[in-house]
């Protein structure tokens, strides 16, 4: 007989450098769950024809300038741009994960889950610049610490922008989530714990 849980899908929302790869992994290992990350890429890429630099590019993250050119485009009843697309599509694959229990990371996966009337364990990760840049320098050790600064900030802002754009809400807001873990001041241990003790029965 298989493990009970409390949810049918864990979704991780995560700034960027908050170890949300990291801590799904861990979370997928200790429940013997799948977790979509970077293979969700792939699955979206074979759903929508697009590129996978297009996914990577334009299915989570959105500058303000590619959001201006997206509202303006779209007072045309005809025009559908290449983010809506791709944001379509990810849905579709969001809700057809969910048929089984998963861990799924970023792409909105919150509300998507929420609008299709899954229950979902929603969680967001977040850290002070100085957490997310330890993180940073792990993964790029040779980068300058300005330049990790300012990827930080901008993908926090792409990610903000998009998530605004496809479900009306404000990122990091406590009550779009089950719970939200500073992961700069709790070990990723402990957080991978938290997470497991509030997914099973």
């Amino acid at each position: 007989m298989g493990a009970e849980y409390n949810f049918q899908v864990i979704t991780i929302s995560r700034e960027c450098g908050a170890y949300g790869h990291t801590i799904a992994q861990m979370v997928s290992e200790k429940l013997n769950i799948p977790y979509y990350d970077k293979d969700f890429l792939a699955k979206t890429v074979e759903a929508t024809g697009y590129s996978k630099e297009d996914v990577k590019h334009e299915g989570e993250s959105m500058s303000k300038r590619a959001k201006f050119l997206n509202d303006f485009l779209g007072y045309s009843a005809s025009y559908v741009s290449s983010y809506d697309r791709i944001h379509e599509m990810q849905e579709e694959v969001v809700r057809d994960l969910a048929k089984e229990n998963c861990i799924i990371v970023g792409r909105c996966a919150d509300d998507t889950l929420t609008k299709a009337g899954v229950p979902a364990l929603k969680v967001f990760l977040y850290g002070s610049m100085e957490s997310k840049l330890a993180c940073m320098k792990s993964k790029y050790p040779d980068v300058e610490e300005k330049v990790l600064k300012r990827e930080i900030e901008r993908e926090d802002i792409g990610r903000e922008t998009y998530y605004k754009v496809y479900t009306g809400k404000k990122m990091g807001d406590c009550s779009n989530y089950t719970i939200c873990l500073d992961t700069g001041s709790i070990p990723l241990e402990a957080c991978a714990d938290i997470i497991c003790k509030l997914m099973m029965k």
